[in-house]
C-alpha cells in the first residue's frame, strides 16, 4: 500500500520503474526501500498491511537534489544504508558523493518526509560502489569505490540529537541541512585506484609521500604518515563488516564472484575465489548464527554459505540500562533507545520489554521466579510461551505448577537476568563474564536460539590463553557446538598457545587424555596436508 495525503491506495509499480536496494535498521528493525527515484519507509499495519510512506524523491523524476525530502530527489540509488543513528546513508547512481537522508522523528505519522536530505562534504576519487558500517562505538563508516576501500574512523557528521536538530532545521529552511564534517578526509584501507588486477595484501603507513607512489601503493593522508596498500580489487560490488570489524567483500571477476576479506588494519585475504554464482552485480549479507549469503542480480537467486557459528554481522551495542540489576552494553552516542508503540517486530519486542520496565499497574505480573535468593517478577503466560521448561513446569500439575512463586534451585541470577529480557524481547547481550552461567542456563531451561547466541560470543570471546579452559569445560558439560569451534580455534592458534600459554597445555593432558590426543593427531594431519 502506498500512503499519499493521508489515505491508503494500492501501491503499483510503474513499467519503467524498478525495486533497487533496501536495507534495515538495525536499531528499529524498520525497512527502507528505494526505486529508481523514490526513497519509501515500509511500516506494517494491521492485518499485516505492508503500508509505504514517501521519505523523498518523486516518481520519474531521476536527478539529485538535497533539501527536505518533498523537494529532494534521488537518481537510481545503487547503496542504501541505515545508521542506526536516525539517518539513512545513500549513493545516486555514479556519484562519487555520499548523501545522508535524515529520518522523521520516531512516532511521525505516515507519509512523514524527511526533514533533510544532503550530501556530505567529502568527494571520493572515483564512482562509489558499497557502503559499510561497523556499529560498535565509535561507529566506522566504510566507502568503496570499484579498487579501493577507505575508512572513516567516526560517522563523518554529528549523529546526535542536537546534530539531528540542526540538519533538520537547515532542512525546514529549505537548505541541505548542517553536516559539519568530524574529518577532512577518509583514510586509505585497502586497493588502489584504476588497478584492477586482484592481489592479496596489507595496508602500511610510509612517511615517503614520494617513494610510496612511485612503489605503485595508493596515498593517501591519514594520521601521522601515508597508507600504502600492496592489495588489489578488481570491481568491489558490495561489503559487510561482521561482529568482529572484518570486511566481507564480494567481487567481481568476469563471470565469477570472489569473496575477499579485509582485517581492520588493511590485511586483505582471499576467502572464496571462483565463487560459482553468475552475475554483473552483486549484493553481500551476514546473517545471524554464521550465514553469508550472496545475491546475484542477473541470476535473481539467494546463495547461501554457512560459515560457522563464530561469523556475525556487526551490530549496534544496546544502550545502558539499569534494569535486571545489571548495566547495559556499550551505547551511547545517537543510537536511538528502544520505544514502545513501534510498528512491527521491533515494535513488538519493544511493548514486551516495557511490561518489565514500566510500572506494575500497566501489566501486573503474575509469578515470581525466585533464582540465588533474588525474585524476579514476571507473566504466566509469556514464559510459557516463550520457553518449553516453564510451559512444561506450569503443566506438570506439581505443587508449585499453579503458585504465585516458582524456584530455579542452583542457577546464576544475573544469568536469568539476561534470559527474562531475552524471552520478552529476543534481545540477549551477554558480559563476558556471564557467558558460562547464561549458556548453562539457556541449556537448562531448553532455549536453543539463546545457547546458539551464547555458543557465538564465547567463540569471539576466546583468546590463545583461554581456550584449553574453555574446551575442558565444554567437554565436561557436553556442549557439542561449543567444543567443536574450540577445537578449531585451537588448531588455528596452536603455536600461540604453546607460546602464551604453555602451562595450560600440561592442564590438558592430565585433565582429558583422550581429547589432548585428538587434537594432537588433528594438527599432524593438517601439518601433512600442508
Amino acid at each position: 500500500m502506498n500512503v499519499d495525503d493521508g489515505t491508503l491506495e494500492p501501491y503499483e509499480l510503474d513499467e519503467e520503474d524498478e525495486l533497487r536496494r533496501a536495507t534495515c535498521d538495525p536499531v528499529t528493525g524498520i525497512v527502507y526501500i528505494c526505486t529508481l527515484s523514490v526513497l519509501f519507509q515500509v511500516d506494517i499495519a494491521g492485518g499485516n498491511v505492508a503500508v509505504l510512506s514517501r521519505l523523498a524523491g518523486s516518481p520519474g523524476d531521476e536527478e539529485e537534489v538535497d533539501g527536505p525530502g518533498d523537494a529532494a530527489r534521488v537518481d537510481r540509488p545503487f547503496c542504501i544504508l541505515a545508521d542506526g543513528c536516525g539517518s539513512l546513508l545513500i549513493k545516486d547512481c555514479g556519484s562519487s558523493s555520499v548523501r545522508r537522508v535524515l529520518l522523521p522523528p520516531p512516532g511521525s505519522p505516515p507519509n512523514t518526509p524527511s526533514p533533510a536530505v544532503s550530501t556530505l562534504p567529502h568527494e571520493y576519487p572515483n564512482n562509489i560502489w558499497g557502503l559499510a558500517l561497523d556499529y560498535s562505538e565509535p561507529q566506522r563508516l566504510y566507502v568503496a569505490t570499484k579498487t579501493a576501500i577507505y575508512r572513516h574512523d567516526e560517522l563523518p557528521y554529528d549523529a546526535s540529537p542536537a546534530g539531528a536538530a540542526a540538519a533538520a532545521a537547515g532542512g525546514a529552511a529549505g537548505g541541505a541541512g548542517e553536516q559539519p564534517a568530524r574529518r577532512t578526509a577518509p583514510v586509505l584501507l585497502a586497493g588502489l585506484e584504476g588497478d584492477v588486477s586482484q592481489l592479496d595484501g596489507m595496508t602500511a603507513i610510509s612517511n615517503d609521500k614520494d617513494g610510496a607512489a612511485g612503489r605503485g601503493g595508493t596515498v593517501s593522508r591519514g594520521g601521522s604518515g601515508t597508507a600504502v596498500s600492496s592489495a588489489r580489487f578488481r570491481h568491489i560490488n558490495a561489503m559487510q563488516v561482521d561482529s568482529r570489524g572484518r570486511i566481507f567483500v564480494v567481487e567481481r571477476a568476469g563471470d565469477e564472484a570472489s569473496i575477499r576479506v579485509v582485517s581492520p588494519c588493511g590485511l586483505v585475504t582471499s576467502f572464496l575465489a571462483g565463487f560459482d554464482v553468475a552475475g554483473s552485480e552483486y549484493q553481500i549479507c551476514i546473517l545471524p548464527y554464521g550465514w553469508l549469503c550472496v545475491c546475484a542480480w542477473d541470476e535473481a537467486r539467494v546463495h547461501m554459505l554457512q560459515l560457522g557459528p563464530r561469523i556475525a554481522p556487526s551490530e549496534p551495542a544496546p544502550r545502558g540500562t539499569a534494569a535486571d540489576g545489571l548495566a547495559g552494553g556499550g551505547g551511547g552516542g545517537g543510537l536511538l533507545p528502544p520505544a514502545p508503540g513501534r510498528p512491527g517486530l521491533a515494535g513488538l519486542a519493544a511493548d514486551l520489554g516495557a511490561l518489565l520496565d514500566g510500572p506494575p499497574e500497566v501489566a501486573a505480573p503474575d509469578v515470581d521466579v525466585l533464582v540465588g535468593g533474588r525474585a524476579f517478577p514476571c507473566h504466566r503466560a509469556l514464559l510459557g510461551a516463550r520457553c518449553e521448561y516453564f510451559r512444561g513446569r506450569f503443566a506438570s500439575g506439581l505443587a508449585d505448577s499453579a503458585g504465585s512463586e516458582i524456584a530455579l534451585p542452583d542457577a546464576d541470577p544475573d544469568a536469568f537476568a539476561l534470559l527474562r529480557r531475552y524471552l520478552y524481547t529476543s534481545s540477549l547481550d551477554i558480559p563476558p563474564s556471564l557467558l558460562r552461567p547464561t549458556l548453562e542456563l539457556a541449556d537448562r531451561l531448553l532455549l536453543p536460539a539463546a545457547a546458539v547466541v551464547a555458543t557465538q560470543q564465547l567463540l569471539t570471546a576466546v583468546t590463545p590463553g583461554s581456550v584449553v579452559a574453555d574446551l575442558l569445560w565444554a567437554e565436561a558439560r557436553g556442549f557439542a557446538s561449543l567444543l567443536a569451534g574450540l577445537k578449531a580455534y585451537y588448531l588455528d592458534h596452536a603455536h600461540a598457545v604453546l607460546e602464551e600459554a604453555p602451562a595450560s597445555l600440561e592442564q590438558l593432558m592430565t585433565s582429558s587424555p583422550k581429547l589432548h590426543l585428538e587434537l594432537y593427531a588433528a594438527g599432524i594431519k593438517r601439518a601433512r596436508r600442508r
